[in-house]
């Protein structure tokens, strides 16, 4: 079976390529099978310039039909910073010490050490640590 494609209508049955309704895109077998694989792994379909689908991966780039692979994925994918890295962990290091406060605690000298190592990296000042300082195990460390 073939297949005709519209970015409105979706996919529908055609029987030869002669027979595609105007407004829809003839589609094979084939094309249709690997975009649906595509899809299963993260993809999602749209109509491209031209009006036929393709697929697309989860940054915004088009899926290479002919190399669906069955490990493939093509979820969006992140790249988190050092710097962003640190700044979610200056959250913790803020509930760390409201905490500490309320206790009548202070931070210890491993804690603060860690916080400045933390805060030169969310300024941008350090651009060489990698992976993050690991945190004291105690705040009163």
């Amino acid at each position: 079976m073939s297949w005709q494609y519209s970015s409105s209508g979706g996919f529908r049955p055609a029987t030869t390529a002669d027979a595609v309704s105007s407004g829809y895109t003839f589609v094979d077998d084939d094309t249709y099978a690997s975009l649906f694989e595509a899809q299963a792994k993260g993809a999602r379909i749209q109509a491209n310039a031209s009006g036929a689908p393709e697929a697309i991966d989860g940054n915004g780039n088009v899926v290479d039909l002919s190399t669906v692979a069955s490990t493939a994925t093509y979820v969006q994918t992140v790249t988190v910073t050092l710097a962003q890295q640190a700044q979610a962990a200056m959250s913790i290091v803020n509930q760390q010490a409201a905490l500490a406060a309320v206790m009548g605690q202070t931070f210890g000298p491993a804690m603060r050490a860690y916080v400045t190592a933390l805060q030169v990296i969310v300024a941008g000042t350090d651009t060489t640590s990698a992976p993050l300082p690991a945190a004291p195990a105690a705040y009163t460390d």
